[in-house]
């Protein structure tokens, strides 16, 4: 079912930030589209990951945490500051993600929170989508319509009027040249690129460390020769 309580809220759609798109139609699941919301004075970030890598998260909290720093230049009051949220729809998660993960800033031993108005809310776009088309449970079947093909958002919007016009703003967006010719923008796609070969590079140095830890070498050897830091190397 649709949360229908969310349709008395008033949103302001304060930017779409162009969406990284290299597919001919958006039933092609490498989708991705930023969108900033407001809703009841909150600020919400919308972020739509086509696939999961070693430096997602980091790429999109330093949105979130931007528009956090751009609020606390202009806010008068510290403590009245909207509350901010991020929502991310990702794919590729691996197994151990939760469904729905929920972070925010807290300390380590006493959990007591550090601020309280940014969260971050992450969806395990797979898992969401597993859950609704082979358990037959459609609790968040709003949120699988993005992973969907064609075919099984024909299926599963025939339970809900909302969903059905959710499909046909689809099939329009679908049709929107502008959109569906957008190419990603080449600064995200050499820092994507920069990230992976540089976890590429993290993780061969891992390996060879846990082959110098195997033969018992000194840990300051290891740490010199692979460069990994101190902590890095005694969680190995």
């Amino acid at each position: 079912m649709v949360n229908r309580k969310c349709l008395d809220k008033k949103i302001e759609i304060i930017k779409v930030l162009p969406p990284n798109i290299i597919k001919p139609n958006i039933y092609v699941k490498d989708k991705t589209l930023d969108v900033l919301l407001k809703v009841d004075g909150d600020i919400i970030n919308l972020e739509i990951n086509s696939g999961y890598y070693n430096g997602l998260h980091e790429r999109n909290a330093g949105y979130i945490f931007s528009k956090y720093s751009e609020y606390t230049k202009v806010s008068e009051d510290y403590s009245k500051m909207p509350k901010f949220y991020q929502l991310n729809f990702t794919k590729n998660l691996s197994k151990d993600y939760p469904l729905i993960g929920k972070y925010h800033l807290e300390e380590e031993e006493t959990n007591r929170k550090y601020i309280d108005n940014l969260i971050i809310y992450e969806y395990n776009i797979d898992k969401i989508h597993d859950m609704c088309y082979n358990e037959g449970d459609r609790s968040y079947a709003y949120i699988a319509m993005l992973d969907s093909t064609k075919e099984e958002l024909n299926t599963i919007c025939e339970e809900s009027e909302i969903m059905e016009e959710y499909k046909d703003k689809i099939n329009k967006l679908n049709e929107d040249i502008e959109f569906t010719e957008w190419i990603s923008e080449e600064e995200d796609a050499r820092k994507v690129t920069n990230t992976l070969i540089h976890n590429a590079k993290e993780e061969g140095k891992i390996e060879i460390a846990k082959k110098m830890l195997d033969k018992n070498m000194n840990i300051k050897d290891i740490i010199d020769i692979t460069g990994l830091s101190k902590e890095e190397v005694e969680r190995l």
